[in-house]
């Protein structure tokens, strides 16, 4: 370690509590979207491969209907969360490299101009899980109503 870099517990204790917020929302992120994409899958199953009678069928297709709806507005909202709550653990994150002045380790267009991190960083990866999702859903509810 260079000898610039400041010794204060409380900033470094922070940078390593936000280091482990950072991967645990980055790896929540991705956990939703595929959690809630195998629930729809097996959804889509269940209506391919179950057979109910006429007089269940129309109580099961409302409730999986509204189910599914639930589910989708849920993970989307998580998603959504976990990502703001990301890019503000990043943003405290880089003030505490900023202010340990441990620039030595990071990459040279960072030591040149420190990056602002905004929440639109990594919003196409965001809304690729978002419409990944609601493809999803929109089939899954369609499964349901072509439930022969």
């Amino acid at each position: 370690m260079s000898n610039r870099v400041v010794n204060k517990p409380e900033i470094l204790a922070l940078y390593q509590k936000t280091a482990n917020e950072i991967n645990r929302y980055r790896d929540l992120e991705w956990k939703i979207a595929i959690w809630t994409l195998s629930l729809l899958v097996g959804i889509i199953s269940l209506t391919r491969f179950v057979l109910v009678t006429e007089d269940y069928k129309q109580i099961f297709q409302v409730l999986l209907g509204i189910f599914i709806l639930v589910a989708t507005l849920f993970s989307i909202w998580h998603i959504h969360f976990c990502h703001r709550n990301l890019t503000i653990n990043r943003q405290v994150h880089r003030k505490c490299e900023l202010e340990l002045q441990i620039d030595d380790f990071l990459p040279d267009k960072w030591k040149k101009e420190p990056k602002k991190i905004k929440y639109t960083q990594g919003i196409i990866h965001l809304i690729s899980w978002f419409i990944l999702i609601i493809i999803t859903s929109m089939l899954a509810i369609y499964c349901i109503y072509a439930w022969a």
